[in-house]
């Protein structure tokens, strides 16, 4: 994965602040995984009380608040998804035989 300007994940960053290019072993990935995973669901609840808010404004302004607020969290949560993706990619093809913890499968 190519290196990514510094700045806000979701912005210009494939990936989290500390987060290596590679993981170094399948618990890492994992790990990651997990993380990206809680906050996509963290994410998606703030995105599910913004369209609510947003369907009570004036059409004038929703658009606007689309815009600006719920687009670009579709986006992140988007690369995000994109990135768990990835990481499970990286499971299955550099740790495959690590995919699965001890007592699962």
């Amino acid at each position: 994965m190519p290196e990514q300007e510094p700045g806000r994940i979701g912005v210009t960053e494939t990936r989290m602040p500390g987060e290596p290019a590679m993981p170094t072993n399948a618990d890492e990935a994992r790990e990651w995984i997990r993380l990206y995973t809680e906050i996509i669901d963290f994410e998606e609840s703030i995105l599910a009380r913004m369209r609510e808010m947003s369907r009570t404004l004036p059409p004038e302004v929703r658009g606007e608040v689309d815009e600006s607020n719920i687009t670009p969290m579709e986006e992140l949560i988007a690369r995000y998804r994109n990135r768990v993706d990835e990481l499970e990619q990286v499971l299955r093809s550099i740790f495959p035989a690590e995919e699965q913890p001890a007592g699962r499968g």
